[in-house]
């Protein structure tokens, strides 16, 4: 964690450096130049090291260093391919880098959905709708949403929008600037696994399926990925369930019926853990999940991962989180409790590595 490279929200998306750069900047250059990406692409410099740039060769940070600098992608565009995201209302005008960092992408997506609510739930805020960010693309889509799914807004209210099963849904935050190649390597990765869900950055080690067992071996923690730094999703893998909430809660409720439990709470606290609850639904289905560990060159915006209105936090004492006293306290508080509803609801195996029976055809090129 203390690894993440970080930026801020004053900064000016194309002062960033992505690596590799530029490579026709780098090669068939006279060596005495020292002419690399870790050379002259310094940020703490502006525009990086002004001698690679004045030294005769026509080259210049933006050439060399920034997301213009990348080559399109050159995978073929035979499916869809979407990025979604939600917000709350005291960051909804905070999104610039972010969306545009989405927008840059060396593979295209063909729409970036904003999914949010009419009225934010835990203190029943008004959101302001940020027209202005249609100026960056005209893939954006202001996706307004009758309920607030809390940080599950962003997939569930695009999932509405997207009835094609093959259409590929990146999941992401709305505190990262993602790197302009995150869309292409993700794809890379699910068209050699494919029906599968690849996550950039697992909880646990990369491949594991389990973070803890208990004293019989079954798993009781699983292992997950990180919405923060991207998770790509088709759209075939979520039907209706997905919003079933209140299956879970009153499996929750069965656990202990001989006190009250509140469905509310219980339906909250699975909105909350997102990844836990769109990773059980796959589970279920042994649906293969991905484990990657990789940030894949995103920067996390300090002023925004850190500051007022973030969707959830880690900790129980942290003042901009809990607006509701009604809500979980905490982000482990929420999994504790939807860990036990979700095992009530589908069984102690549901976490349990699967064989799956898959056919395969080979179909003539068209």
């Amino acid at each position: 964690w203390h690894e993440r490279p970080f930026t801020h929200t004053e900064r000016n998306y194309e002062d960033i450096a992505w690596a590799p750069g530029g490579e026709d900047c780098w090669w068939d250059q006279p060596s005495e130049l020292s002419l690399t990406f870790e050379h002259c692409c310094n940020e703490s410099l502006p525009g990086g090291l002004g001698s690679c740039w004045s030294s005769g060769t026509g080259l210049s940070f933006r050439a060399c260093c920034s997301a213009a600098s990348l080559p399109p992608s050159d995978l073929p565009r035979h499916r869809r391919a979407v990025a979604t995201l939600s917000t709350t209302p005291y960051r909804v005008n905070e999104l610039w880098l972010v969306i545009k960092s989405l927008a840059q992408q060396t593979y295209a997506v063909d729409a970036i959905y904003l999914s949010i609510p009419l009225l934010f739930a835990r203190d029943w805020s008004w959101y302001d709708v940020p027209w202005g960010y249609a100026e960056l693309t005209d893939r954006l889509r202001i996706n307004r949403c009758e309920q607030d799914y809390r940080p599950q807004t962003g997939l569930l209210c695009a999932l509405q929008h997207e009835p094609d099963p093959s259409t590929y849904i990146l999941v992401v935050d709305d505190d990262m600037v993602y790197h302009p190649t995150l869309v292409d390597r993700l794809l890379r990765h699910s068209l050699r696994q494919p029906g599968a869900m690849i996550g950039a950055m697992a909880y646990a080690s990369a491949g594991a399926v389990c973070r803890r067992r208990d004293s019989h071996g079954t798993c009781v923690v699983p292992n997950l990925v990180h919405s923060t730094f991207g998770i790509l999703f088709q759209r075939r893998f979520f039907d209706a369930g997905i919003f079933n909430y209140a299956a879970a809660a009153k499996a929750y409720a069965s656990l202990k019926p001989d006190l009250p439990s509140s469905d509310d709470y219980v339906a909250t606290c699975c909105m909350i853990q997102g990844n836990l609850w769109y990773e059980s639904h796959l589970a279920r289905k042994a649906i293969p999940r991905v484990f990657l560990r990789d940030n894949m060159g995103s920067r996390m915006i300090s002023d925004l991962a850190y500051g007022h209105g973030a969707l959830f936090s880690f900790h129980h004492d942290v003042f901009w989180y809990h607006h509701n006293n009604d809500d979980p306290q905490s982000i482990q508080e929420a999994e504790e409790v939807c860990l036990r509803a979700l095992s009530a609801l589908w069984g102690p195996t549901l976490w349990a590595a699967r064989p799956r029976r898959v056919a395969a055809v080979d179909l003539p090129s068209i």
